[in-house]
């Protein structure tokens, strides 16, 4: 099985790069904003002849905020399969070695993109709202801290694995790099 675009191995870097802060941000948030929603409804004082609220928000949203508590995890495995499946797409995305320019310069930039998107994550992490949630994705924090650096590592690994199977390729007439 073979691809036929050749764009889109080279291209998935790029959105690599943007679903790992868009895959932190959204889960952060949602942690953040559930379990605001969960204290704010637990803490309404019960008032006679009316519902209490904050009993049944107890025995609804408390576990569920209970079991939130995966979303880091969940956000780690997220980007570590994304990042796996540049590398699987990569092996099987037949690319002439003539446009490995394309590739390099499409690398810079997504290094370039991950830079600035690193560097406002640390600012986020600073943040006095978000910095204790976003604290808590330990492990997917870290990757986005060293973006720049795994983006890079990614690029290289996923271009010698496209070099290596087109040197496999009989169509491509790969004749040994």
């Amino acid at each position: 099985m073979t691809i036929k675009t050749k764009k889109a191995g080279t291209l998935s870097i790029i959105g690599w790069v943007v679903g790992t802060i868009v895959i932190i941000m959204w889960l952060a948030g949602f942690t953040y904003f559930f379990s605001s929603i969960t204290n704010t409804l637990t803490s309404i004082p019960a008032v006679n002849n009316v519902v209490n609220i904050s009993s049944a928000a107890t025995s609804v949203f408390v576990p569920v905020n209970n079991a939130i508590s995966y979303l880091p995890l969940i956000s780690f495995i997220l980007i570590v399969m994304n990042a796996l499946v540049i590398l699987v797409e990569s092996y099987y995305i037949k690319q002439h070695p003539v446009l490995f320019v394309v590739h390099w310069f499409i690398v810079v930039l997504a290094v370039v993109a991950s830079i600035y998107i690193s560097n406002e994550y640390e600012l986020l992490m600073n943040n006095n709202i978000l910095s204790s949630t976003i604290i808590q994705h330990t492990a997917s924090s870290y990757l986005v801290l060293w973006l720049p650096y795994v983006t890079s590592v990614l690029g290289v690994f996923g271009f010698i694995i496209m070099l290596i199977n087109f040197n496999r390729d009989p169509e491509l007439k790969g004749v040994g790099i």
